[in-house]
Formats: C-alpha cells, sequence, structure tokens
C-alpha cells in the first residue's frame, strides 16, 4: 500500500544521513586564518563537503589546499572578503577519499600550513 501510495505522489523515501562529521580548523603559527569543514553523507550515495575558511585580516596569498588525511580534496583561490566558502558535492564533484572520523585535515599555502583540525562526528 505504501509503495503504491508513494508512486500516486510521485515521492520517495527520504535519504538518511549516515555519516556526518565536521573539523574546527585552528591557526597554526600566529595565522590570523580560522575556520571549518563539514561532510554529510547519505544512504542513497548524496555527499557533501562544505569548507569555510575565515580571513578577518584580508586574504591570504595564492591558493589554498584543503587536504584531508594528506589527500587535497580542494585548491581553492581565497575570495577579496574576509571568508572563503566552497561546497562540493556528489554528481558534480569528486573527492579522492571518503572522509572518516579521526582523520587529519589541513589547509595549506604557498608558504606552508596555514590551519589545521580533525575530523570529528558533529551531533
Amino acid at each position: 500500500m505504501l509503495n503504491w501510495l508513494m508512486r500516486l505522489f510521485g515521492t520517495s523515501p527520504r535519504a538518511r544521513k549516515i555519516i556526518d562529521l565536521e573539523a574546527h580548523l585552528d591557526a597554526v603559527s600566529g595565522s590570523p586564518l580560522h575556520g571549518d569543514i563539514e561532510f554529510e553523507a547519505y544512504d542513497d550515495g548524496y555527499w557533501e563537503l562544505e569548507i569555510e575558511i575565515d580571513h578577518p585580516s584580508g586574504p591570504p596569498a595564492g591558493p589554498l589546499d584543503v587536504k584531508i588525511g594528506g589527500e587535497v580534496v580542494i585548491t581553492l583561490v581565497p575570495s577579496n572578503g574576509h571568508e572563503t566558502e566552497h561546497k562540493l558535492v556528489s554528481g558534480r564533484d569528486v573527492i579522492p577519499l571518503e572522509p572518516l572520523a579521526g582523520m587529519a585535515v589541513e589547509v595549506a599555502g604557498p608558504d606552508g600550513q596555514l590551519l589545521t583540525g580533525t575530523l570529528r562526528a558533529d551531533h
């Protein structure tokens, strides 16, 4: 009966979140930056990785490599404002690994590492 009603109204069961991880990114050696990264995955295969880097003193020089577990997942060009944000999503983007709890997150610029954190369950 439920399947018939779902077909009639064109609905399907809502995807269930199976992974919800977050890392707060702290500055390394006096960098004025800070940020957050969040990874969510659902039982239908959809995932998204959201990155936010705050740079209150202006944008850092050069591109920023965002690494998870030592692998570069994206290289960002800092925005001219006080914040750089980007969202990667399945179906449009590819990442080289599945983020897992306990993995290190690093953000590095041309002059070295700027931010670090560790992925943890987001409750």
